[in-house]
């Protein structure tokens, strides 16, 4: 994650949960410094919570205003509580009560 702008800086990835009839919640999924210089990984573990989910954001900040953020090759796994990887269409299932993300 190259900055252009800065020299260094630190950035985050971050989660907004919402539950059904609770206020949202913001979880640090990762943090990495960032500089002028190359590639940083940022990498990081999201735990969802066994609630009515009705919205699920990830999204990256950090840098101060004027400085931009490259971001290049993002993936998501989606592990299941015993530990197996599920089929994207099975987690959007489970985490959505029924509502398949195409």
């Amino acid at each position: 994650m190259p900055l252009d702008g800065a020299a260094a800086s630190p950035v985050f990835m971050t989660a907004k949960i919402t539950c059904a009839g609770a206020a949202d919640q913001f979880v640090r999924i990762g943090a990495a410094s960032a500089t002028d210089g190359g590639w940083a990984p940022l990498t990081g573990s999201l735990t969802v919570p066994s609630c009515p989910l009705s919205g699920l954001i990830v999204y990256f900040e950090g840098p101060p205003a004027g400085v931009n953020e490259y971001i290049d090759d993002t993936t998501a796994s989606f592990i299941h509580a015993r530990g197996h990887r599920m089929p994207r269409r099975a987690c959007a299932e489970i985490c959505t009560g029924g509502s398949p993300v195409a």
